[in-house]
């Protein structure tokens, strides 16, 4: 996840704050219930180290290709890679010019944040189908991963030249002119992809940080509250990004509301004390520093030196 705009040697909790797309596979695969290996059958790094006679009571009851990819879906799915991929592989032995296994071979690589053996399995996609638009989005996905950004770019752009419907392909180039600081080409992409997609938190959160980094605070506000008018995991995220905003609009309390939602009270106070403390208007930022520690004097050390750091910056200012 990305960090915007996070205020040098200020002690805060919150940060203006993108978000990717959690499910890069298309299953429903997430990061907390991938397993690459089994306690006793670990998945080694590197893949040219894999066994070659691996066999399961599992596998010994796979009798056909249909069965093969309906295990290796299933295991997929569930978020069990290493299963996953014997299935793919056995497989691919028998037919390995299978483009539709290839390519859920380098998804599951980019599930399991293998990423260059995920670009080598999409480039072997593209080698029998140069126009094979999700392998580029893939590929783009896992470029995305190394940081390789410039790359990733032109693989996306790539993938919806072949397929304008692919709105994650959007949010990932809205998300990499993000970074660059070129928001208007941000908000044309995150606009696309909400015309695609458009029951879609995330992209209107990710719309919102590009408004608010481009100083459009009013619009940065309408993306947020859209945002959450969907079901999401993010909605905490969300919730954050919306009181970072209209606490810098002075809707305080608005903004502590928002902040309570992703956080507790005194999170919500200190959040606010710190906008302040980064405005430079020192008398506010320590009285809500204070209502944080008179809601729990014995709260986060990180709190207690926001305080400390503000009276010391307005005695410095006095």
């Amino acid at each position: 996840m990305a960090r915007i705009m996070k205020p040098e040697k200020i002690f805060c909790i919150f940060w203006l704050t993108l978000i990717l797309i959690t499910n890069l596979t298309g299953c429903a695969t997430t990061e907390q219930n991938v397993r690459w290996a089994k306690m006793d059958n670990p998945f080694p790094q590197n893949l040219n180290n894999f066994p070659d006679n691996i066999t399961t009571d599992e596998l010994d009851k796979v009798q056909s290709l249909e069965e093969l990819e309906r295990h290796g879906d299933l295991n997929f799915t569930q978020g069990n890679l290493y299963m996953a991929y014997i299935h793919y592989e056995k497989f691919l032995k028998i037919d390995p010019d299978n483009i539709g296994i290839l390519y859920k071979k380098g998804q599951l690589f980019l599930a399991g944040k293998l990423s260059d053996d995920a670009v080598t399995a999409f480039n072997t996609v593209l080698e029998k189908d140069g126009e094979h638009s999700q392998a580029y989005e893939g590929k783009g996905k896992a470029l995305f991963q190394t940081k390789k950004y410039e790359t990733a770019e032109i693989n996306f752009l790539k993938a919806v030249e072949l397929d304008p419907a692919l709105w994650q392909s959007y949010n990932f180039l809205g998300v990499i002119y993000d970074y660059r600081k070129e928001y208007d080409k941000a908000i044309e992409k995150y606009r696309r992809a909400i015309s695609i997609k458009p029951d879609n938190e995330i992209i209107y959160n990710n719309l919102g940080v590009s408004y608010s980094l481009s100083g459009q605070y009013d619009n940065a506000v309408k993306a947020f509250r859209e945002a959450l008018t969907y079901s999401s995991d993010s909605k905490d995220k969300t919730y954050n990004n919306l009181g970072l905003v209209l606490s810098r609009l002075g809707q305080d309390n608005e903004a502590f509301k928002a902040f309570r939602h992703s956080g507790d009270s005194v999170s919500a106070y200190n959040n606010l004390g710190c906008v302040y403390l980064e405005k430079g208007d020192y008398d506010k930022a320590i009285d809500y520093f204070e209502e944080a520690v008179n809601i729990s004097p014995l709260c986060n050390t990180l709190v207690l030196e926001n305080l400390k750091k503000a009276r010391l910056l307005k005695e410095r200012a006095d």
